[in-house]
């Protein structure tokens, strides 16, 4: 069990990210927002909060892609970046799976880069948000964003990175597949 001091720090910091919640609405006038965190226990005690209905958008990409973004911002090796790949992926479905399916809903990457306008509109189904063209969004009312320069600064073009087909080599696919192949391959994406 939990300490009473830990479980009023998780119960304080629910409240503040409530009250952080009530006023971006408030503020901007919209019904929903989206939190871009990437850690499974933030999203842990948000699911936990009495007050928030929270929904999961679990970003699903494949793992080659990834292992080679992590290899060329981090410096990773395959391997490793086909760890850590595999855990933030392990971590995930340890969460969503104890939900109910009308709370998470699997976003891939793929689709989203091939497709945007019919993949962001089941998006907005599932977050209850009233759909629209993202089109015509982009011309009408700037996107309210919170957080640092470069996602204000990013917008734009939606293009599908496959550059892991030509950059990894065989034997980097071979290392990948040896520690994160399974679950890639339990996610669709072939060998």
């Amino acid at each position: 069990t939990l300490s009473p001091s830990w479980r009023r720090h998780v119960a304080h910091v629910q409240s503040l990210n409530a009250a952080i919640a009530d006023a971006v609405c408030s503020i901007t006038g919209k019904e929903v927002i989206v939190d871009s965190s990437k850690t499974g226990l933030q999203l842990k005690y948000l699911l936990e909060s009495p007050v928030l209905d929270v929904k999961v958008l679990r970003l699903v990409r494949d793992g080659r892609g990834v292992a080679l973004s992590y290899r060329t911002a981090d410096g990773l090796s395959v391997p490793d970046a086909a760890y850590a790949w595999r855990r933030s992926n392990e971590e995930a479905e340890t969460i969503v799976e104890h939900l109910s399916p009308d709370r998470w809903f699997d976003l891939r990457y793929e689709d989203l880069c091939r497709d945007p306008e019919a993949t962001m509109q089941g998006v907005f189904r599932f977050v209850g948000a009233e759909p629209f063209a993202l089109h015509q969004a982009a011309s009408v009312e700037p996107p309210h964003l919170l957080g640092n320069d470069k996602a204000r600064s990013s917008i734009g073009d939606v293009r599908l990175d496959e550059r892991w087909r030509r950059v990894l080599t065989s034997a980097d696919l071979q290392a990948f597949d040896r520690v994160a192949g399974p679950l890639n391959r339990r996610f669709g994406y072939a060998q």
